[in-house]
C-alpha cells in the first residue's frame, strides 16, 4: 500500500487511477488520504463566522456524478444538502428560463445567467445548518457558463461585461463572503459522460453535443486543475476525484468523503445545532436529477 501512496500523487494520479491493474481497495484508500487532513474551524473560529457553515462547492461537467455525491450528506443531520436550483430556473412565475435559452441562447443568456447569479447568491448566504454541500457555485457561474456562452457568441461583450462587473461587485460586499471550504471537482473523459447521457436517456439532455461537454471540460480543468487562468480559487483547498471508475467504487468514495466531512465537526458546534431541522423540501431533492446543460 506504501507503493501506492507514493506514486498516486501529484498531477499524474488521475491518470493512474484509471489504471486497471489497480484494486477498488487501493482506489478507495488514495482517496480517503486525500480526505485525511481536511479540518474544521475550531468552535471559537466557527462563532466568528456569524452563522456561515462549513461550505463544500461541488464542481465538474454534466453526468460527472455531482448529484450522486450529494445523496451521500443527506443521512447527516444539520448538513445543508443543495442540489442546483434547477426548480427555480424553470418557473419564474411561470416561466420556463431554461427553456428559454435551450431555444434562443443568443436571445435569452444574458437574463438566464443573471438570474443564475442571484439564485445562486441566495444559496452561498444561507446559514442552516453547520455545513453545507453544493452543487457547482456561484464561481462556476461565472468562470464556466458564462466563460462558455461569450466564447460561443451567444453572450455579446457588452453583455459579458455586465455579468462580469456584477459578480466583481457581489465579491467585494464583505458581508457577503462567497468563499468556500472545500472544492470537489469532479473529473471525467468527456467521452464517457457522452456515453452516461446516451444510456440515461434524459429529454433535457439530448441536445449535448461532444464539442460542448469538451469546452466545458477545458474550462474546469485550466480553472481548478492546471490553475493556468486568472481566475481565483473558491476554496483554499480543492480535491480532484476522477469519476471514471466503477459506480460501486465511487460509491465507496463518495461515502467516505462524506463521513469524514461529519466526523471532523467538533461534536460542541454539533450540540449547539442539535435542534436544527433542515427544510429538505421534496422540489429541492427532484433537482438532484437534473442538470445545467445549454451549450
Amino acid at each position: 500500500m506504501a507503493v501506492f501512496a507514493a506514486v498516486l500523487s501529484g498531477a499524474m494520479a488521475a491518470s493512474v487511477l484509471q489504471n486497471s491493474l489497480l484494486s477498488e481497495e487501493d482506489i478507495v484508500s488514495h482517496y480517503e488520504q486525500q480526505f485525511s487532513d481536511l479540518t474544521f474551524p475550531s468552535p471559537g473560529d466557527f462563532k466568528l463566522r456569524r452563522g456561515k457553515p462549513f461550505t463544500v462547492n461541488v464542481e465538474g461537467i454534466v453526468g460527472t456524478g455531482k448529484s450522486t455525491l450529494l445523496r451521500y450528506f443527506q443521512p447527516y443531520p444539520s448538513i445543508d444538502v443543495l442540489p442546483e436550483p434547477v426548480s427555480k430556473w424553470t418557473d419564474l412565475n411561470g416561466t420556463d428560463m431554461l427553456q428559454l435559452i435551450f431555444d434562443d441562447p443568443k436571445r435569452w443568456a444574458l437574463a438566464q445567467e443573471s438570474y443564475v447569479q442571484l439564485t445562486m447568491l441566495e444559496e452561498h448566504l444561507r446559514k442552516e445548518g453547520v455545513a453545507k454541500v453544493m452543487e457547482r457555485s456561484i464561481h462556476a457561474g461565472r468562470y464556466i457558463f458564462v466563460e462558455s456562452l461569450h466564447k460561443s457568441g451567444a453572450l455579446s461583450s457588452v453583455e459579458y461585461e455586465i455579468i462580469a462587473k456584477w459578480f466583481d461587485f457581489l465579491n467585494e460586499v464583505p458581508e457577503f463572503d462567497l468563499s468556500t471550504d472545500l472544492t470537489v471537482y469532479l473529473q471525467t473523459d468527456p467521452q464517457v459522460v457522452m456515453e452516461r447521457i446516451k444510456r440515461r436517456g434524459r429529454k433535457e439532455e439530448a441536445h449535448i453535443t461532444m464539442d460542448f461537454l469538451n469546452s466545458i471540460q477545458r474550462l474546469h480543468e485550466d480553472w481548478l486543475v492546471h490553475k493556468n487562468t486568472t481566475f481565483p480559487m473558491p476554496s483554499k483547498r480543492v480535491i480532484v476525484i476522477n469519476t471514471s471508475h466503477p459506480f460501486a467504487t465511487m460509491k465507496k468514495i463518495y461515502k467516505s468523503l462524506a463521513k469524514k466531512i461529519w466526523s471532523i465537526v467538533p461534536q460542541e458546534v454539533k450540540d449547539s445545532k442539535q435542534d436544527c431541522v433542515l427544510n429538505r423540501d421534496s422540489s429541492r431533492i427532484k433537482d438532484l436529477g437534473n442538470r445545467r446543460t445549454w451549450d
